[in-house]
């Protein structure tokens, strides 16, 4: 499997752009838990873009609607240093809380 996919960018029209990550997990659990940490960040300019997080299974699927190509790239990727920092965590901590049960 992709480290994740990544759909073409695409001009829905002069003042639309889209682009959809998806993005694999370990487990269903984890895509939830990305899910869960990066929707409520809230979006500084919500007239210029629309993000939508949802989950398949172990995939966490974002979707970007922009209304330019700058806007666009700009939110991927602060998205992506988001979820950067959601992966680090789910690394450091996953298994961690099994460890001090036994």
């Amino acid at each position: 499997m992709n480290l994740f996919s990544f759909s073409n960018i695409e001009e829905r029209s002069e003042t639309n752009w889209f682009s959809e990550l998806k993005i694999p997990f370990e487990t269903a659990k984890q895509s939830k838990i990305a899910q869960n940490t990066l929707q409520p960040d809230p979006i500084l300019r919500p007239a210029d873009i629309d993000v939508k997080y949802s989950t398949e299974e172990e995939i966490l699927v974002i979707k970007f609607d922009a209304v330019s190509d700058r806007v666009l790239r700009v939110a991927i990727s602060s998205v992506l240093e988001s979820l950067k920092t959601v992966i680090e965590t789910i690394d450091e901590f996953e298994g961690k809380f099994d460890e001090y049960l036994q």
